[in-house]
């Protein structure tokens, strides 16, 4: 597996107080920030950054991420590579 192959998606999460729900976004923001090598090592730039893991949240094909938070900022984090998108039917 080459570097392009391997891809950690930071995906931005918008929770909403009106329903109490978290949704995985298309936003990027936090990508470029944190991005490159393997899962761990973009965990590991993640909590020397403040972030810490609070729990799951699933994408809009049903998929469950690592939910991740800092003060009120929410990210999912997952390796495109062992959760891939799913295709809607």
């Amino acid at each position: 597996m080459n570097e392009g192959d391997r891809g950690v998606v930071i995906a931005d999460v918008l929770y909403t107080a009106s329903d109490e729900t978290f949704y995985v976004t298309s936003r990027l923001d936090h990508q470029t920030h944190y991005e490159g090598g393997w899962l761990e090592d973009v965990s590991d730039r993640l909590k020397a950054d403040g972030w810490s893991r609070c729990g799951y949240v699933t994408r809009a094909d049903g998929v469950p991420v690592a939910l991740w938070c800092r003060k009120s900022e929410y990210i999912a984090v997952w390796d495109r590579v062992l959760q891939p998108e799913r295709k809607s039917r």
